[in-house]
């Protein structure tokens, strides 16, 4: 009985480093781009244009090839119209692997209506601390009107409403025909 005792917490130690290390390696890719005009390389996050930033992630999540790793879901809207989403598998041992990644323009028009959504949200006045969430980790980042706001694994409430922010975006970039 003691060595199933030493077996579990063996097995609860691997999987907390494992989640660790997933955290660290999706934390650590900085996914860049170019601003018109400016010749340096910035992240994302960083980008003067970003209107939303979704980005998700959770660990203990298998391939199609047996390896055990992260997934991860991100998605990004400029002011310029721009959505990219991305999506995919993250281990130790292959990094970060895209296994989905889109890229839309759509109008300022629709961008309008998702800032008028996530105005409408309130979620920018919301009172939305950290929670310490050991496998999975939710940020998100709003840049209105020259108000940027981030939020890092906030409550279940909070959650809720960014899940009806990131709805209403797939709605408007993917309408149903």
């Amino acid at each position: 009985m003691q060595n199933m005792s030493k077996k579990r917490k063996t097995i609860l130690l691997f999987v907390v480093i494992l989640v660790l290390v997933m955290g660290a390696i999706i934390y650590s890719s900085n996914k860049s781009t170019t601003v018109p005009g400016v010749k340096t390389t910035i992240s994302r996050l960083d980008d003067p244009a970003l209107v939303y930033a979704s980005r998700y992630w959770a660990g203990l999540c298998g391939n199609g090839k047996g390896e055990m790793g992260g997934c991860y879901n991100e998605l990004y809207l400029y002011n310029t119209g721009k959505f990219v989403s991305a999506s995919g598998f993250i281990s130790e041992k292959t990094g970060k692997k895209n296994d989905s990644t889109a890229e839309k323009d759509f109008s300022v028009a629709a961008v309008d209506r998702i800032v008028k959504k996530i105005k409408d949200s309130g979620i920018m006045k919301k009172d939305c601390p950290d929670q310490e969430i050991m496998d999975a980790g939710w940020d998100y980042q709003i840049t209105i009107s020259g108000v940027k706001k981030s939020f890092h694994n906030p409550p279940s409430d909070c959650r809720d409403i960014f899940n009806q922010i990131d709805s209403f975006i797939s709605n408007v970039v993917n309408p149903i025909e």
